[in-house]
């Protein structure tokens, strides 16, 4: 593909280029796939590379972590994923593209492509198995492990002295090593051990990575906490590129794709249902990513199924602030679940934001009740745009000036009804938390003391009473008593 090929490509695909930027290019724009992988990766000698231990498993192979000695360098950590030996040509097309997209973009919030192994290995004639696993740094009691690691299934008394079959030959993609693995993992063992400015450092890396993105012109589509890696420093690093963007004639694409199904809980309502994809969708499921981080990797929704999901979104339901989190913070995630996706922010503007609230830390004060004044750094976005305030559970404004819509519950057991908690009413009422009054001056030991023990509940009930106690305010301002 010549670069007026590429140019022509980026403008009908509706990117504009960034000066001094590379744009991202398409590996499916490609005649030939493989062109692709040859332009935008750099090929590793498998005797360079040393395998150490199984640390996961993907889509297509196992993941592995080693060491990569690289010409004039020292050796360096890095994680090799594999794919499965007895692979058809489709398999490995699809496993090397996501190295294909990986390859062109350079920066530290986005996990970085060390090369792939593609190419058999001559040695005069093509090693035997055993050695070929030696000379990649597989031995001893992990051999039988390592056959299949590098996806050769084939002895070499069964083919003789020639070369492998195809589909028997190591086929990996090497990237760098990022030592506390996902970043929803890492958080739930970790569990309030950070403040809140690392949290928000956390965050200013994972918008950093996604405006890189945004301005080459790529759309991730799988925004989640669980594909975000983080280093011994706690930079974030956005990751895996495998999601497949190929969605237009399939009418189940909804929901599946030939990458798996689509993460409902991270996806903007207009890419669930129209399949469009955008860096607005990515900031919906990057508030998402949000709100898993101040949560501690809660699960979004919680036990609500995918079709609850959807249905609760289209109805205007919007997740609560996870307990402990800062207005502005919860402030922001509104921001990107507006409905309308022009009214969402941009990265940039993201980025922009963080960065305040991380030169004035005092402004980053918890969610609680009374808290209803849009933050004055949101201003950075759009005064045309809703003023947003915070609120959960609730029905957004549509257009500039409406009205919030304060959701009206007129009992206990109704208000634990609509967060689905109502297991827990006998318990509110034996213990005296019979009136709406009562339960909104509740505290979490109040809350863990009439039973409910699970942290996941906890949360979401605390979470829950901020959207209560608005709710007495706005009455107690209108002249009516709960």
């Amino acid at each position: 593909m010549t670069s007026e090929e590429k140019r022509r490509t980026s403008y009908q695909n509706g990117h504009v280029p960034v000066p001094g930027l590379k744009t991202y290019v398409d590996p499916d724009t490609y005649e030939d796939p493989t062109q692709a992988v040859h332009e935008f990766t750099k090929e590793i000698d498998p005797c360079r590379i040393r395998i150490e231990r199984v640390i996961g498993a993907g889509e297509f192979g196992e993941v592995c972590s080693g060491r990569l000695r690289t010409p004039g360098k020292k050796e360096i950590a890095v994680a090799i994923k594999t794919l499965k030996g007895g692979y058809v040509d489709r398999q490995r097309r699809d496993f090397l593209r996501e190295a294909s997209i990986m390859g062109q973009f350079d920066h530290p919030n986005i996990i970085r492509l060390e090369g792939v192994v593609t190419k058999k290995t001559n040695y005069g004639r093509y090693c035997a198995v055993t050695d070929c696993f030696t000379c990649a740094g597989i031995t001893g009691d992990t051999l039988e492990s390592g056959k299949q690691q590098l996806g050769a299934v084939y002895s070499s008394a069964a083919h003789g002295p020639g070369p492998l079959p195809p589909s028997c030959r190591p086929v990996m993609i090497v990237v760098e090593y990022v030592e506390n693995g996902s970043l929803d993992s890492f958080l739930r063992q970790h569990d309030g051990h950070f403040t809140v400015i690392q949290l928000v450092g956390m965050l200013r890396g994972i918008a950093s990575g996604m405006k890189y993105l945004a301005d080459t012109g790529y759309v991730h589509r799988d925004l989640a906490a669980r594909n975000i890696l983080v280093n011994s420093n706690l930079v974030c690093k956005v990751s895996d590129f495998g999601l497949s963007r190929v969605l237009e004639d399939d009418p189940e694409a909804a929901y599946t794709t030939t990458g798996g199904k689509i993460p409902i809980r991270w996806t903007a309502p207009e890419a669930i249902s129209y399949r469009k994809f955008s860096s607005a969708s990515d900031a919906w499921s990057y508030g998402i990513v949000m709100w898993e981080v101040m949560s501690y990797g809660e699960r979004p929704y919680w036990e609500m199924s995918n079709q609850d999901v959807i249905l609760s979104i289209e109805e205007g339901y919007r997740l609560p602030a996870p307990m402990g989190c800062p207005v502005a913070l919860h402030q922001l995630m509104l921001h990107c679940w507006q409905k309308e996706r022009n009214h969402r922010p941009k990265f940039t503007d993201v980025v922009s934001f963080l960065d305040k609230l991380i030169r004035n830390p005092s402004s980053l004060l918890p969610a609680g009740g009374g808290h209803s004044e849009s933050h004055p750094a949101l201003r950075c976005f759009d005064n045309n745009k809703p003023n947003l305030t915070l609120v959960s559970c609730i029905s957004l404004p549509e257009s500039p000036g409406e009205e919030m819509d304060y959701p009206m519950f007129i009992s206990v057991s109704d208000w634990l009804d609509s967060i689905k908690m109502s297991q827990y009413n006998s318990s509110f009422m034996a213990a005296g938390y019979n009136t709406l009054d009562s339960v909104a001056r509740m505290s979490i030991e109040d809350v863990r003391c009439i039973g409910v023990d699970l942290i996941g509940h906890q949360r979401r009930i605390i979470s829950s009473l901020q959207t209560l106690r608005l709710q007495l305010l706005h009455e107690q301002e209108k002249g009516f008593h709960v």
